[in-house]
């Protein structure tokens, strides 16, 4: 019996080690898996707070770009209109007509006399008419009758128009966050306002530090809903982000590497998985506005080798990467065949105090696209 004992004693003991050598492995294990998971953590939100530094100082740049914009002149100033009657005579021609505001170059009044066009132009307050021209002969209006310096001396009346507006924004700036004038009137000649470039315009720089590819463009079906939920983007002379023809321009100041990347966009839209189906590199060295070609070489005009972005059927991501020695400031812009162009940047400005953006911001880890979209709201200033 006592040797039974002694040996049940052993056994106990060695038991007893064993499930403390067990212990001690579990507990081992779960510090290894306590210490992976926080350094993943630590990871991931590291990658968070990139990603969500780059959306940040994108939305605020298009705010304050787009508050610029719609502060940058008057208001709206709705002084004169153009003639509604100008008498042009001369011993053998005569005519009277209603002249018709127009932009080209300036804002101006024209209509035609005797095969030529004349042109009657406002002053630089706004006030009233300062200038006229007419086959070749170019006066300063003191007075609403005046005689032109050209072969036939031709004398120009309209004394009987009395300013008066014509819903027409007389400086073209109306600072309303629209395309057009005021109170749903146009422009004439297509003419846009500059309040809305900062929806047709991406840009910003790139520091000589930073040696990473940067994303500065991206589309996809959430974007573009964004884009066409603001109604300020409800025209007929711009496009919105989604068509089969568009050439991108890109205006740049230094060496740069370029990135191109197209996803699938079914796979993305069903599951928000970024699938690439094709990806095109290019290192180029230039100072200037350029349109990009099928192989991202860049060419100052048309050659009709032009990337066309098939914007219906696929999403695009365009990177640029900073290979100089100084800042890279970069601007993109978007034209179609017709040489019109398109809103390309998701803000909301028709809210009459705030500004909202849909920004966004992608980066390359460990092989795969990673991405982030975040709505940000902003007070109007």
């Amino acid at each position: 019996m006592k040797l039974i004992k002694k040996y049940n004693k052993k056994a106990s003991i060695l038991v007893y080690t064993i499930i403390l050598v067990n212990i001690v492995l579990v507990m081992s294990v779960i510090i290894l898996s306590n210490t992976v998971l926080l350094e993943s953590n630590i990871s991931m939100n590291n990658i968070n707070k990139t990603l969500l530094n780059w959306i940040i100082t994108k939305s605020e740049l298009s705010k304050k770009y787009t508050n610029h914009l719609n502060s940058n002149w008057n208001w709206i100033i709705d002084n004169i209109g153009c003639p509604t009657t100008v008498v042009m005579s001369w011993v053998v021609n005569y005519s009277s007509s209603s002249s018709s505001i127009s932009y080209s170059g300036g804002i101006l009044c024209k209509w035609i006399h005797n095969s030529e066009e004349f042109k009657i132009y406002f002053n630089s307050w706004f006030t009233d008419f300062g200038s006229a021209s007419y086959d070749w002969s170019n006066i300063f209006l003191s007075w609403k009758t005046w005689t032109f310096l050209d072969i036939d001396d031709t004398f120009i009346d309209f004394s009987s128009y009395t300013n008066s507006g014509d819903n027409i924004d007389d400086d073209f700036n109306s600072d309303n966050y629209q395309v057009n004038s005021s109170w749903s009137y146009d422009y004439p000649d297509n003419y846009s306002d500059d309040d809305i470039l900062a929806r047709k315009t991406l840009y910003w720089y790139i520091s000589p530090d930073d040696t990473s590819f940067k994303n500065i463009f991206w589309n996809n079906a959430k974007i573009n809903e964004y884009i066409d939920n603001n109604t300020n983007n409800w025209d007929n002379i711009n496009s919105k982000l989604w068509t089969s023809s568009w050439y991108l321009i890109l205006d740049i100041d230094t060496d740069f590497d370029i990135k191109l990347l197209k996803f699938d966009k079914t796979k993305y839209d069903s599951s928000k998985e970024l699938s690439i189906l094709e990806e095109i590199n290019y290192s180029g060295s230039t100072t200037n506005y350029w349109y990009i070609q099928n192989d991202l070489t860049l060419s100052w005009n048309i050659t009709w080798s032009e990337y066309t972005f098939d914007l219906v059927n696929n999403d695009y991501a365009i990177f640029l990467k900073n290979t100089g020695s100084w800042v890279l400031f970069y601007k993109l812009y978007w034209e179609t065949l017709n040489w019109s162009w398109i809103y390309i940047n998701p803000i909301n400005d028709t809210y009459d105090n705030f500004i909202k953006t849909f920004s966004y911001d992608m980066i390359n880890l460990w092989g795969k696209y990673i991405w982030k979209m975040l709505e940000i709201v902003w007070k109007k200033e």
